[in-house]
């Protein structure tokens, strides 16, 4: 393997809104040079993300799509034209070969016939390509190695109100406006936003809303949650009207978060802002008032 440029440390993000909860795309520029994040963590990442794409039963499945799709193989190409251009001391792609360096792994281009799962087994990112089909964007194919309390076999094939339906306000608030991105994200273009929770769950595979039975209190909160984010990007994959849009999923121990200057504070706040109905949706009711107390424990004076 060639190791010769290290793996950058994994990032911690914390994309908590100051303020009054709003419901929002929260949508932001990316370069094309930031797309991908390859961190120090890649090894573990892709060691889970391989046994999975060999052992994933059928009822939860990690690779699906409806039918043969030219935009999910187009999307699949481009991410791997995209290591090799913008990762190049790790990728290469060339002679119509695509090379890891960090596996020593090599890859025929010719008669590639599951390019977006070849790209999918290249990178830490989840991948979901959405495709209009009678003018509403619906999941036609997609990779899911480290899905968060959901089953990609009850996804696939289905709109994005059907998608998102268990999402608090989604239809209100946020399908009209999705759908008109969707059909003006020009080619070019790529876009982030986050999605955050806290977890009582260390694993990244998460299938299934399984919950901890066993309580948590603030003397162990640090230990027994960790804070989950998911760096979601949509780009408009070339010459098709298929949208991809990737998952980066960082999970770390609470513990971790509060050693950062001012994120007890700005978690708390964040936390103390969601409704209801958001908190019952991100499970995290039966430990909310423990893990506020931990954390304005650990808020600075």
């Amino acid at each position: 393997m060639d190791h010769a440029e290290p793996l950058p440390p994994s990032r911690i993000y914390l994309p908590f809104e100051a303020g009054p909860y709003r419901m929002a795309m929260g949508l932001a520029a990316v370069t094309p040079a930031d797309w991908l994040d390859i961190d120090q963590g890649y090894h573990t990442q892709r060691a889970l993300r391989e046994r999975l794409l060999h052992a994933a039963p059928a009822s939860a499945p990690v690779v699906a799509s409806i039918a043969h799709s030219s935009a999910a193989d187009a999307a699949g190409r481009a991410i791997l034209a995209h290591l090799a251009r913008y990762h190049g001391a790790h990728f290469t792609l060339a002679y119509g070969r695509f090379e890891n360096h960090l596996t020593g792994q090599a890859w025929p281009m010719e008669g590639q016939d599951e390019p977006l799962v070849l790209a999918g087994r290249q990178i830490q990112e989840d991948l979901c390509v959405l495709e209009p089909i009678g003018g509403v964007f619906h999941l036609t194919a997609a990779l899911v190695c480290f899905p968060s309390r959901w089953n990609l076999a009850d996804k696939i094939g289905r709109p994005m109100a059907a998608i998102h339906g268990p999402v608090p306000d989604y239809q209100s608030a946020l399908q009209a406006p999705v759908e008109r991105f969707f059909h003006a994200l020009k080619p070019g273009r790529i876009v982030q936003r986050f999605n955050w929770s806290v977890h009582d769950d260390a694993q990244l595979h998460q299938p299934a809303a399984i919950r901890s039975s066993a309580p948590v209190s603030a003397l162990d909160a640090g230990a027994r949650l960790y804070l989950r984010v998911e760096r979601q990007t949509l780009s408009r994959i070339a010459r098709h009207d298929g949208i991809l849009f990737t998952i980066r999923t960082y999970l770390n121990p609470l513990a971790d978060i509060v050693a950062l200057p001012d994120a007890a504070a700005q978690l708390a706040a964040g936390l103390r802002a969601l409704p209801p109905e958001v908190t019952a949706y991100r499970a995290i009711g039966p430990f909310k008032e423990s893990l506020l107390e931990y954390l304005d424990e650990h808020t600075g004076p």
